[in-house]
């Protein structure tokens, strides 16, 4: 047997297997649906606490067995693709019966996530019930109203958005005092499937920039986060990149800043987002943390640098309902082509 023949016997076997495989997978998708909305029926109106965690967990799952039986099908129809151009032996091959995966990968909403498997269709989010909420959550909201900072519900934006679609939609230039903190919330609240805007500026931006509302936001359930005392900022900054995991994202608040940040490549990178005319990926260095990061080196204090796993925050039910405190509506946000970074 020629090494073409080979390679078709075991790409036919593969479509085969995968196209059987991804109907198995809609099967258990379509199931994990069910389940949540008797889950959402039944619990919705009780004291169950953590209830909410759950229905996002199941949602999580259910979004990425549709990532899957969709990654399966498309692997699939490559496979016959080639088998069709280079196996003229792959004609004889009774057709796959696809239409029930097909017709479900373009009705669901699993068709807006990509193969990170990420839920970026997420429901309309439900606010937490005070009396089952954790402490955490409720000391920050308990701070948010104590200043008056309006709730503006976010939504869903309905499908996948890539990173520079989200940039060219909440970016800008800055006319605030400095939105650097709440932005790089919002663009969380966006990866998760969420239409978030910012640069309301005021109260919202005041307490979202703050260290003690930071450190409340990194003590959330399920929040995944390091924090690190120093009096050299860039020194404690470095510490926490050297922790950075690839192909991840995270918030990274140090110096006078915050932003997005990841290790793409071996280089550090952070997300511009205040910019009028320059934002998206940039690389993160010492000159950086210097002049953009405004990180110092004090002889006398010890200031709290704070890194956060951005996966962890769109998964949090809690902090996605924070957002609320920032999120504006597009004709009140603070910025244009006058303002510019900070």
């Amino acid at each position: 047997m020629s090494g073409i023949q080979d390679v078709g016997l075991q790409l036919s076997a593969l479509s085969t297997k995968a196209t059987k495989t991804a109907s198995q997978l809609v099967a258990y998708s379509r199931w994990l649906g069910q389940v949540s909305d008797s889950v959402l029926r039944l619990l919705q109106t009780t004291t169950h606490r953590n209830y909410q965690n759950l229905l996002t967990y199941l949602s999580i799952a259910q979004t990425r067995l549709g990532v899957a039986a969709a990654s399966l099908q498309t692997a699939a129809s490559c496979a016959d693709a080639w088998l069709a151009a280079h196996v003229v032996a792959s004609s004889e091959r009774p057709p796959l019966d696809t239409s029930s995966v097909i017709e479900y990968l373009d009705s669901n909403p699993i068709n807006s996530v990509d193969a990170s498997g990420q839920n970026y269709n997420s429901a309309t989010l439900v606010r937490p019930e005070l009396d089952n909420s954790s402490e955490e959550y409720l000391s920050i909201v308990k701070a948010i109203d104590g200043a008056d900072i309006p709730h503006r519900a976010i939504s869903p934006f309905g499908r996948y958005r890539p990173t520079d679609e989200i940039v060219e939609r909440l970016g800008g230039g800055d006319m605030t005092e400095g939105s650097c903190s709440s932005l790089a919330f919002a663009y969380v609240g966006n990866k998760a499937g969420y239409d978030v805007l910012d640069f309301r500026d005021g109260g919202s931006r005041r307490f979202f920039g703050a260290n003690s509302s930071i450190e409340m936001i990194t003590k959330l359930p399920g929040v995944s986060s390091e924090t690190v005392f120093g009096k050299d900022d860039a020194e404690s900054a470095n510490q926490l990149l050297s922790t950075l995991i690839p192909g991840k994202e995270y918030y990274l608040a140090t110096g006078l800043h915050a932003a997005i940040v990841r290790k793409n490549n071996g280089k550090y990178e952070y997300l511009e987002l205040q910019s009028s005319s320059n934002n998206g990926w940039q690389e993160l260095n010492d000159s950086v943390l210097a002049t953009r990061f405004g990180c110092s080196c004090s002889k006398i204090l010890e200031f709290p640098n704070f890194l956060i796993d951005v996966d962890s925050l769109a998964d949090s039910q809690e902090f996605l309902d924070i957002l609320g405190y920032i999120n504006t509506a597009e004709t009140e946000q603070h910025k244009g082509e006058s303002g510019h970074v900070k």
